[in-house]
């Protein structure tokens, strides 16, 4: 919800149990994909259900989806959160969140990227001889 200025206003506290109800119903008949995850931490933070914490669970919640559907967990780094803030809040002002979208996806590139490149180096290296 947009307000006069622009900038994003979360919901009043007497909608959230109901928003929380439709998000939940939503979530648990959604695919464990990352398009799923990554919209649900946009929903979570869009809800805004807690006084704080709201983005730290919306990251715990959109790699839990991430794990169920066995893809690795996905880490903002901290040179990546200043874009990680605008893309959220450009896509919370009513802008596309192709770009939010498009840096969560990086992340997981680059997440998969060090998952197989650990894995390469564990083949590479020599064979312990076992006692």
């Amino acid at each position: 919800m947009l307000t006069d200025t622009g900038r994003h206003s979360f919901p009043s506290p007497a909608e959230v149990p109901a928003l929380m109800g439709d998000f939940v119903r939503w979530l648990g008949g959604a695919p464990a994909t990352p398009e799923t995850a990554f919209i649900a931490h946009r929903r979570l933070v869009d809800i805004h259900p807690f006084n704080d914490g709201n983005g730290r669970t919306a990251w715990l919640l959109m790699n839990l989806v991430l794990i169920r559907g066995f893809y690795p967990p996905v880490a903002v780094r901290p040179q990546d959160h200043p874009a990680y803030l605008k893309t959220l809040q450009d896509a919370q002002a009513g802008q596309s969140d192709a770009g939010f979208n498009r840096l969560l996806y990086q992340r997981l590139d680059a997440t998969f990227d060090e998952y197989l490149g650990a894995e390469r180096e564990t083949l590479s290296a020599p064979a312990r001889c076992r006692t």
